[in-house]
């Protein structure tokens, strides 16, 4: 709960040029696979190769304008879907994998 606050406060509020779009990125990764790893018992490695599937799918459809297609207005959905495509998103993502990949390799994640 605590890293979606964040998330949510740095997508709103912050408007700065390195933890906007680079923290917010690595940190949607790790949020994401806190979420489900307490709901779905994967393995793990399976589990962080979807996430990475899903985020880079996420970034296609950003590139696409997903939100003006299905036409959202409300601006934290905006924030949430994303509206602009950026392959250093896509670097972000592979550096949250990569650090939950690497927890997972140290034994910190289970």
């Amino acid at each position: 709960m605590v890293l979606l606050i964040i998330e949510i406060i740095i997508g709103v509020y912050i408007h700065d040029r390195f933890i906007r779009p680079f923290v917010g990125d690595i940190l949607v990764v790790v949020l994401i696979f806190c979420f489900l790893y307490s709901f779905i018992k994967w393995r793990v490695k399976l589990l962080l190769l979807g996430i990475f599937i899903f985020s880079v799918l996420a970034e296609v459809l950003q590139y696409f304008k997903i939100a003006d297609v299905l036409g959202i207005d409300n601006k934290i959905l905006r924030v949430m879907i994303g509206t602009a495509f950026s392959w250093w998103d896509i670097v972000c993502y592979a550096v949250g994998i990569a650090v939950l990949w690497m927890l997972y390799e140290r034994r910190v994640i289970s």
